[in-house]
């Protein structure tokens, strides 16, 4: 639900009425993917990160193999709502 907001050109009148007339019983099971671990394949499959994030992310493991997603607040690429949304697939 909370994505609604970003989807682009949905007007806050819908959003609010979608959630007022639809709820998630069960959340989406998801699989998270270890940053560490994590291949430019699996990094492609994050919808809103761009390919120069994803290669900023694979330099990053080179440097630091034991990268976390707090190790990425301290790059400029990603701020606080890219960070929030890298939290739900790392």
């Amino acid at each position: 639900m909370e994505q609604l907001n970003q989807v682009y050109g949905l007007d806050s009148l819908v959003i609010s009425k979608i959630k007022s007339q639809y709820q998630i019983l069960t959340p989406a099971k998801c699989n998270k993917i270890v940053l560490a671990e994590a291949t430019m394949e699996d990094l492609f499959r994050i919808p809103f990160l761009t390919k120069k994030e994803e290669k900023k992310i694979i330099g990053l493991q080179t440097k630091n193999k034991k990268i976390t997603l707090k190790s990425l607040r301290n790059e400029p690429e990603f701020d606080s709502l890219k960070l929030e949304r890298l939290a739900l697939y790392l």
